[in-house]
């Protein structure tokens, strides 16, 4: 049973409709904040939530949902309870979920007297297209301006230094515009672009792209523009909309070292300057100047891949990464991960990593496998795009 309308203010109150904050006295006060939906399937997710209280006691906190009514509550509504011993930031898992029905989902905290919601949302179940990649084995490598990079290596690229990876699967191709409708399927996103994250907080996550998705105004939604553009991969994304994508798909945005050792080849790497080739018209799309008739973003896998069987990490679009920039140390290191959030925000870092060069690149120099570049987490351009990645359990 669907519950939203063609309405976009209906579709612009519900995307941003207030957290419902209440006091009893001046002593007591709690705050409900429903958060994303993560780990998506076509029959379950798992629902996030964060719940703020001082002055009184959590009796019951978690999630009610339902597939009839705007606001659902614990007395009209299914609920899944939190872990008592995780109620204030918690997580919790629905499943029996119907792909043909639209649910409302938000966030609740009972007290002794009486109970809180946050904001309500809501969820389509929906599968993410088959995730086709391919298993990176651990192993230790040399990280940036190696002998090969040096001649044409950036002092953001230096001192290089060891680091040891864990086995992880990746991603044999960059995430498409149909695998990204579907996730935007599944979720409130605004006319903008913007949407609640798995944190609570709103940021923007895509803009319109003349050979990918734009917002249609008679149905409210993010739709493909032009099948023929349904599996080239997504630009114009937000590092937001990247990490959101894979946290819904059940996966994650790549580390930097993680995408710099499977350029590399990982363990059986061949010291390319880059991902598969010295020569980088074998393995990329550069120097392409675009035009009204023709997409400068190429369908991916027309060039050769590395050893792997992994494709264009070499031109083409360059790739979000997980890391905020920083310089490199010669401390080895053991799966880094960057600075921080909190060490990104005392430093006024807002530049999240980009790797691999793109089709706008009228060098080669960008798109070597040391190369790093970086931007603002909140700017999409028609040059970016990225990954994903799994952990292998």
């Amino acid at each position: 049973m669907r519950i939203f309308t063609k309405s976009i203010f209906i579709a612009v109150a519900a995307c941003f409709g207030l957290m419902y904050t209440s006091c009893k006295d001046e002593d007591a006060a709690v705050t409900a904040k429903t958060g994303s939906v993560i780990n998506a399937s076509a029959s379950s997710g798992t629902f996030l939530g964060t719940v703020e209280v001082s002055g009184t006691n959590l009796v019951e906190t978690g999630i009610v949902y339902s597939s009839s009514v705007t606001y659902p509550k614990i007395t009209n509504s299914r609920r899944v309870a939190a872990s008592s011993s995780s109620m204030k930031d918690f997580e919790v898992i629905i499943s029996g979920l119907r792909s043909d029905s639209t649910y409302r989902y938000r966030t609740y905290a009972t007290t002794s007297d009486t109970t809180y919601y946050g904001t309500s949302l809501y969820f389509l179940p929906t599968n993410p297209l088959t995730f086709n990649s391919v298993t990176v084995q651990g192993g230790k490598f040399k990280m940036g301006a190696t002998t090969e990079q040096a001649d044409s290596a950036k002092a953001n690229e230096s001192p290089a230094h060891d680091v040891t990876l864990s086995t992880f699967r990746m991603g044999k191709f960059e995430v498409t515009n149909a695998e990204f409708a579907r996730f935007l399927k599944s979720r409130c996103v605004t006319s903008g672009g913007s949407a609640m994250c798995a944190d609570g907080s709103s940021h923007v996550l895509l803009i319109e792209n003349l050979r990918g998705l734009y917002h249609d105004s008679d149905s409210a939604s993010w739709i493909l523009r032009d099948k023929q553009y349904a599996n080239y991969p997504m630009v114009n994304v937000t590092w937001y909309g990247a990490q959101e994508y894979c946290r819904w798909a059940g996966g994650r945005l790549p580390t930097e070292a993680e995408w710099e050792f499977a350029a590399r080849e990982g363990t059986s790497a061949r010291g390319f300057l880059y991902s598969g080739s010295n020569t980088a018209s074998d393995v990329a799309w550069f120097n392409i100047t675009p035009n009204s008739h023709e997409n400068p973003v190429h369908l991916g896998g027309l060039k050769a891949a590395n050893n792997l069987g992994i494709y264009d990490m070499t031109g083409n679009v360059w790739e979000w990464v997980y890391d905020w920039y920083d310089t490199y140390t010669s401390a080895a290191q053991t799966n880094p991960t960057g600075i921080s959030d909190d060490e990104a925000e005392n430093a006024d870092n807002i530049n999240k990593v980009r790797r691999g060069g793109c089709w706008a690149d009228s060098t080669d120099v960008s798109l070597r496998v040391s190369c790093r570049a970086s931007s603002a987490s909140t700017l999409p351009t028609g040059t970016t795009g990225f990954r994903m990645v799994k952990d292998v359990e």
